[in-house]
């Protein structure tokens, strides 16, 4: 495993406990090159310079419309922006949205009062209770055949 980035900060911070301010570039250069040796990065790597444009325009319009559309998410946002002429993609829409904070919480459910269940007592009279239980029994011959019954609690028959 490399303990090192392959980033001009990265080597400063590691190089920098062997490099001394009064040291010359000839010893500088050879710390580079055992630092490129040990990470396999290229020399390149070191001299490229990234300059990201200003997204203020951009984070202030995906927050208005964050906050019109409180229940889009950064892609159905993305397509909203691209609309609107902006030319932008979901991965940079993403990075901007968990950054700005703006990722929708999804909603927890919430608990329901529990009803209390009580016994009831049997059923007194003909017609006053009915229970039923789906059944399912394989045939001899292969096929399954399901029923439904419904059976009279009082009278314990069904009338189907």
């Amino acid at each position: 495993m490399c303990l090192f980035q392959n980033t001009p900060d990265n080597f400063r911070i590691s190089v920098s406990s062997v490099v001394t301010p009064g040291d010359g570039p000839e010893f500088v250069a050879k710390e580079l090159r055992k630092w490129l040796a040990k990470t396999g990065a290229d020399r390149a790597t070191l001299r490229y310079e990234y300059h990201r444009g200003s997204q203020d325009a951009l984070r202030v319009r995906l927050r208005e419309l964050a906050g019109s559309w409180v229940r889009f998410g950064y892609r159905r946002l993305t397509v909203l922006l691209k609309r609107k002429g902006w030319e932008v993609k979901a991965k940079r829409i993403y990075r901007l949205h968990t950054e700005e904070g703006l990722i929708e919480r999804t909603k927890q459910r919430k608990e329901r009062a529990q009803q209390q269940r009580f016994a009831q007592g049997p059923a007194m009279h003909p017609n006053e209770k009915w229970s039923m239980n789906f059944a399912a029994q394989r045939l001899a011959d292969g096929p399954w055949i399901r029923v439904l019954p419904v059976v009279d609690q009082y009278r314990r028959v069904s009338d189907a």
